[in-house]
C-alpha cells in the first residue's frame, strides 16, 4: 500500500469515526429521554430518524464501495496466474464468498420467528425478525470462527518452535 493510499484510508477512517461519534453523541445528548406520546412510561428519542438514516446511509455506502471494489479487483486481476506466491488466490476467494453466502442463507432459513415484545407491543413481522436473527447468528459464527483460527494459528506456531 502506497503512502497516498494509506493517507486516504486514514482520512476516511477518521472522518467516519468523527461522524459516528457526532451522530451517536447527538442522539444520546439531545432528547434521548423524551417520553413517548402514546405511553409516557417508554421513551421516544427525538433523533431516532436521524440515527436510522445515518446508519442506512453508511450501509448503502458500504455496499456500493464493496461492490465497486470486488468488480474492480475481478476485472483488473491478472488472468495468467491463478496463484500468488503459491497461494491459490481465486479458489480461496470463491470458497470464502461462497461460504459466507451459504452461511447467510442457512441462518436466514433457520432463524426463529417468534414474536418479540417491543415497547409493550408484539412485533411479529417475520422478514425483519429473520433478517435480524440472520445477522446476529452469522456474526456470532464468524467471530467464533475467527477466534478459532487465531487459536489454531497460535498453537501451530507454538508447536513449530
Amino acid at each position: 500500500m502506497s503512502k497516498d493510499e494509506q493517507q486516504i484510508s486514514r482520512i476516511v477512517r477518521l472522518t467516519l469515526t468523527a461522524l459516528v461519534v457526532a451522530v451517536f453523541g447527538a442522539f444520546y445528548l439531545f432528547g434521548f429521554h423524551h417520553p413517548w406520546d402514546v405511553d409516557p412510561e417508554y421513551t421516544a428519542p427525538k433523533l431516532t430518524t436521524v440515527l436510522i438514516g445515518f446508519q442506512m446511509g453508511i450501509l448503502l455506502l458500504t455496499v456500493i464501495v464493496s461492490v465497486w471494489s470486488v468488480a474492480r479487483a475481478f476485472l483488473c486481476r491478472d488472468r495468467s496466474e491463478r496463484s500468488l506466491n503459491g497461494v491459490p488466490v481465486l479458489r480461496n476467494a470463491l470458497i470464502i464468498c461462497g461460504s459466507c453466502a451459504l452461511l447467510l442463507l442457512l441462518t436466514f432459513l433457520t432463524a426463529p420467528t417468534t414474536p418479540l415484545s417491543v415497547n409493550g407491543q408484539a412485533f411479529s413481522e417475520t422478514m425483519p425478525l429473520r433478517l435480524a436473527n440472520m445477522f446476529v447468528i452469522s456474526s456470532m459464527v464468524l467471530i467464533g470462527a475467527s477466534l478459532l483460527a487465531v487459536l489454531v494459528s497460535y498453537l501451530y506456531e507454538r508447536t513449530k518452535k
